[in-house]
């Protein structure tokens, strides 16, 4: 029973570690926003609901300067989202399919089309 006890103590406290290392990166995060150009991408982003500081600041850096896509539908290619319709009758569906890269799907092939 002590050994169960001593385990479990030391599974807390590695838990604990870890959400104060999450705490301090979030910050080292947010203070490192408030002087990045990209700034108010992410203000932007942190205005939609469910998206989060950590969220918004991964999707603008990992996009980078938008205007570099001449259009939406290079950002969408560049995304990996598909563009797909369904008709039946008089009804129309419209909606996008996430779908990896090739090289994605060989290590990933669990993942191969997301919709």
């Amino acid at each position: 029973m002590v050994t169960q006890q001593l385990a479990f103590e030391e599974l807390k406290r590695t838990i604990d570690q870890g959400e104060a290392r999450v705490v301090t990166l979030d910050k080292a995060i947010d203070d490192a926003i408030v002087q990045w150009r990209f700034a108010p991408v992410v203000d932007a982003l942190r205005a939609l609901r469910g998206v989060n500081t950590i969220i918004a600041a991964t999707v603008t850096a990992e996009i980078g300067d938008i205007t570099r896509f001449k259009n939406p539908r290079q950002l969408m290619a560049w995304l990996g989202l598909v563009p797909s319709e369904h008709s039946s009758g008089g009804t129309t569906q419209c909606q996008y399919r996430f779908k990896f890269p090739q090289k994605c799907r060989a290590k990933f092939p669990q993942f191969g089309e997301i919709r």
